[in-house]
């Protein structure tokens, strides 16, 4: 099955990049909640987006360029000045022994708890916003993403 076309089929725009994402007000926004340091590793194969909630903290794990694995670990935001203090002890002791045993850290580690927080009206006739051009949650918070809301949309037609 082909999908459909036409001048009446909702047209799926991805502008985060782009510099319509920066000037499009936002309908609301708040606080960052989380706070959290990454960094890419070899030898940490994945299938796609591994993600993990455990006791006071998120752990995101997925696949990037070069055989790379980015794996983001995220605390509260109020943790920030303790965790920013002890990154590597505190994003170390976080994750499995089994991953640390077989996978290597290939970059410094990089945190920030300063991650957006906003919704935009995503939608008019004939258009529709998906992903982060509509909305960006906190890591520990998403829901969703620009793929699922594109199938929610095209289901919806």
């Amino acid at each position: 099955m082909s999908a459909p076309t036409g001048p009446d089929v909702p047209t799926l725009v991805h502008v985060r990049s782009s510099e319509l994402w920066r000037v499009w007000s936002c309908d609301g926004s708040h606080p960052s909640l989380t706070c959290g340091f990454y960094a890419y590793w070899s030898g940490v194969p994945v299938d796609g987006v591994e993600f993990f909630l455990r006791q006071g903290r998120d752990i995101v794990v997925f696949p990037t360029h070069d055989d790379l694995t980015c794996i983001w670990v995220g605390r509260a935001n109020g943790d920030w000045s303790a965790y920013r203090g002890h990154a590597k002890a505190v994003y170390l002791a976080s994750l499995d022994p089994a991953l640390l045993e077989r996978g290597r850290r290939e970059t410094a580690f990089r945190g920030t708890h300063r991650l957006p927080n906003f919704y935009r009206d995503c939608r008019g006739p004939g258009w529709a916003l998906v992903g982060d051009a509509s909305n960006t949650l906190d890591v520990g918070r998403a829901e969703g993403s620009a793929a699922t809301g594109g199938q929610l949309l095209r289901q919806s037609y």
